[in-house]
């Protein structure tokens, strides 16, 4: 049976209850800081390549050719990319018979006017916005370089580096 004092504590518990509300579970704050660091950047594809395909020695023209697609620049937003080719700009054979060829951003190459060290290098027009954008570099076969060399399969004797400068 219920003694006064049962009822008592009983009636306590009820009043505390319904002055507390119900019971409340602990609660805190924290601060969640979320962050990131950017850095600025360009990057170019790995190899480019330009052919002359194949032709005579008998040819009235000079020959040119470009690199199509195969040369891509990314830069950030804030980066303004340079561009200069470095290394020798001739063509060669086996036996060492050797063309020179001009480079250019121009279409036709009719100079070879991509420069050829940093301290000189062209500025690339280009929508920085991270994506992959083509650079056509254009190259130049003088007829009278090739007419009076040997038939045969010439190539770059040296490593043409292009470097985007930012």
């Amino acid at each position: 049976m219920f003694t006064n004092q049962n009822v008592s504590l009983v009636a306590a518990a009820l009043a505390s209850l319904v002055m507390c509300g119900t019971a409340a579970a602990f609660q805190g704050d924290s601060v969640l800081t979320v962050n990131t660091t950017l850095t600025s950047a360009c990057a170019v594809s790995p190899s480019a390549t330009i052919s002359f395909g194949s032709f005579s020695t008998l040819d009235n023209a000079d020959k040119t050719a470009s690199s199509g697609s195969t040369f891509t620049v990314a830069c950030s937003l804030d980066m303004e990319p340079l561009i200069f080719v470095t290394g020798t700009r001739t063509i060669d054979d086996a036996l060492g018979h050797a063309m020179p060829f001009k480079l250019s951003l121009t279409a036709g190459a009719a100079s070879n006017d991509l420069p050829a060290t940093g301290a000189t290098a062209a500025g690339l027009s280009i929508v920085q916005d991270g994506t992959a954008k083509v650079v056509p570099l254009y190259a130049r076969l003088a007829m009278a370089d090739f007419k009076a060399m040997p038939a045969g399969t010439y190539t770059n004797g040296s490593a043409v580096t292009v470097s985007v400068l930012y």
